[in-house]
């Protein structure tokens, strides 16, 4: 009894169950490398000015002061952008990165499903198809 009382006024703490969601860490997902040469093409253009340690944050979804701005008229290179970097992780929270990172950027998913491709679609803009290139150029050199 007196052990009973005692769980009364200190009770013991259960363990906790882990989350049922698997959450995504922040990390390194993408070498400075590559953010460096997708930071050249695309700062003040596809996205409000960053810097270039900014950017590495944001894409590695480390805490940042700045925060991710799309251009207008830039969302569809944004989203080829996104699905060229999705494509090149190779791990198992991939699409757990993509969806952080689009919400970082303000983009809906269903926006981004509908026009991620559009760069290589059949019939794209010039500008569009000249983003593609440099983008393709940039994953091409590093493989």
């Amino acid at each position: 009894t007196f052990i009973s009382l005692l769980d009364n006024y200190f009770p013991v703490e259960k363990k906790k169950t882990p989350n049922s969601t698997p959450t995504i860490k922040p990390g390194i997902y993408f070498d400075m490398n590559l953010v460096s040469l997708i930071h050249q093409e695309c700062n003040n253009i596809q996205f409000e000015n960053l810097s270039e340690t900014d950017f590495y944050a944001l894409l590695n979804l480390q805490p940042c002061n700045s925060r991710l701005t799309v251009k207008d008229r830039e969302g569809i290179r944004v989203c080829f952008l996104i699905y060229k970097l999705y494509e090149f992780l190779k791990m198992d929270s991939r699409s757990q990165w993509r969806t952080s990172i689009l919400l970082s950027a303000g983009i809906k998913e269903d926006y981004y499903n509908s026009k991620y491709k559009v760069p290589v679609s059949e019939f794209p803009s010039r500008k569009n198809e000249r983003f593609a290139e440099c983008i393709d150029q940039i994953f091409d050199n590093l493989s």
